[in-house]
């Protein structure tokens, strides 16, 4: 059940960088294109990153208890939530 949402992570993917670009011109204080840009890639490329370590986590926890698995993804979002307020302007 678990591999199903991740395939939908993937599947959906167009949702979550469209999420990022929106996030990104919500927060950041510049509104050119070219600094959103700058700040969208990474938050992009760091929702990849999750995306695939949670693929790989529950791949390597199959048949083992999920609540690992569980724990894995709320650490991998609060990595994604850390970096990305290191990637932001203050």
């Amino acid at each position: 059940m678990a591999l199903d949402k991740i395939d939908k992570l993937f599947a959906n993917w167009r949702i979550g960088v469209m999420l990022c670009v929106v996030f990104v011109a919500l927060v950041s204080p510049w509104k050119d294109p070219f600094s959103l840009l700058l700040v969208q890639v990474p938050l992009v490329v760091l929702y990849f990153v999750a995306v695939g370590l949670r693929a790989v986590a529950l791949r390597l926890l199959k048949g083992k208890d999920r609540r690992y698995a569980y724990m894995a993804w709320a650490w991998f979002l609060l990595l994604l939530v850390a970096l990305a307020v290191l990637v932001l302007p203050r």
